[in-house]
């Protein structure tokens, strides 16, 4: 059964591999999963949820954008009704909490369930909803990592972009020894094979007949392993072949490309991604891009040792998130193939501006060979336009005898 998921978190079979990740939460302590939006950060969430469970852990998942009132009291009302349940099994009351001590509050419960022999994790999800409610209520994160922090048997895993890290900046210095308490994990894309068993729903079935294995690598390629990517790719393709993997060839793909580019959603997902990279972080991705694909901090700093420095700390950051890989002769090659393709042409390669001005004055003409007399007249009425030059009109009739016609066309 073809399975994929662009809408939402995956769960159970559908969660593929970071068993390593995993791993490294389980066996460790307070942990910050953070990695840029819809590369799967809820999913490990919910497969920790799993994982706790197979251990007979209590894992507690909470999503912080359901919080009505950014303060300490909103969140520990809003956990206790996400967790009714918890409430009714333990014989817990609403009115047994000091709720004007919230961190009390949370340290009550917790040592209440760790006393009956249970461990507990905390799985907050968006927590970037953490810097609003320590504006409106300062130092209650600090008071909850002085209550939580040594209790035996707990806990406590975030998940939220890098804006999280503003916790650093904010003026009281109790803020960041809060976030300090946690293990910083950035969650890059999957890898190859994690990408390829996804492509090809291992896990979920698979597809009726095989995918063919040039056109899954060249679609893992592509995506970089980003997840969202993966999943509207998988859709595309499916419909494209009537889910027919044996239908699937390069063409196809390439015309699968083009309309998740035009996906308006997809679209504003990723220029939102590109906004919240830092200045040094874009700039060096900008360069990149520029550079086809590859090239070199050396390259891009030209001797200037300040831009250099600057710079490295730019590329451990995009090297962590998967936007770029660092090959031999350090080298740096563009990971996120499909990146610039979905940015606006402003923001896109300064370099490539005359041919995104060739491509917007380029009319590509498809037709049916029996409606040839429609090209001739559809031509007539263009060739004012195409004198002057203000376009140029491209059809098959271009192709010379000899040439690989659907390259051609393709190329085109």
């Amino acid at each position: 059964m073809i399975h994929y998921l662009p809408g939402g978190a995956a769960r159970k079979e559908s969660f593929y591999n970071r068993e390593m990740q995993l791993k490294t939460i389980i066996d460790g302590g307070w942990t910050w999963v953070c990695g840029q939006r819809r590369i799967g950060k809820t999913s490990l969430l919910f497969q920790l949820e799993v994982e706790a469970e197979k251990r007979k852990w209590l894992p507690l998942f909470l999503e912080l954008t359901t919080l009505e009132e950014f303060s300490g009291k909103g969140l520990f009302e809003t956990f206790l009704l996400s967790h009714s349940r918890l409430l009714k099994k333990h014989n817990i009351r609403m009115n047994d909490f000091p709720l004007d001590h919230p961190a009390e509050c949370f340290y009550q419960l917790v040592s209440d369930v760790v006393d009956e022999g249970r461990q507990v994790i905390f799985l907050w999800d968006e927590a970037e909803i953490l810097i609003e409610i320590e504006k409106n209520d300062p130092g209650i994160l600090n008071k909850l990592r002085a209550r939580l922090s040594h209790l035996r048997g707990f806990r406590f895993v975030l998940s939220a972009t890098q804006l999280l890290s503003a916790l650093y900046d904010h003026q009281s210095e109790l803020v960041s020894s809060f976030l300090n308490t946690f293990h910083w994990m950035p969650l890059s894309p999957l890898e190859m094979n994690e990408a390829k068993a996804l492509l090809r729903c291992e896990q979920t079935g698979g597809w009726p007949s095989k995918l063919a294995e040039k056109v899954v690598n060249e679609a893992v390629i592509w995506s970089g392993g980003h997840t969202l990517i993966l999943h509207e790719l998988g859709i595309q393709i499916a419909e494209k072949t009537r889910h027919d993997g044996r239908r699937a060839n390069s063409q196809i793909l390439r015309s699968c490309y083009e309309r998740l580019t035009r996906d308006i959603n997809l679209r504003k997902i990723i220029e939102d991604d590109h906004a919240k990279l830092t200045k040094d972080q874009q700039f060096l991705l900008k360069k990149v891009i520029e550079a086809d694909g590859m090239t070199s901090l050396d390259a891009i700093a030209s001797g200037d040792k300040k831009l250099l420095e600057t710079l490295e700390d730019a590329l451990r950051f995009l090297v962590n998130y998967g936007y770029v890989s660092l090959q031999e002769n350090d080298q740096i090659r563009l990971r996120f193939i499909f990146y610039p393709e979905f940015l606006p042409s402003e923001i896109r390669s300064a370099a490539d501006s005359e041919k995104v001005n060739q491509i917007r004055h380029t009319i590509f003409i498809s037709y049916c060979q029996n409606d040839k007399k429609y090209l001739d007249a559809l031509k007539v009425h263009l060739n004012p336009l195409i004198r002057k030059t203000e376009i140029d009109a491209w059809d098959d009739q271009r192709i010379q005898p000899g040439e690989a016609w659907l390259e051609e066309i393709e190329k085109a």
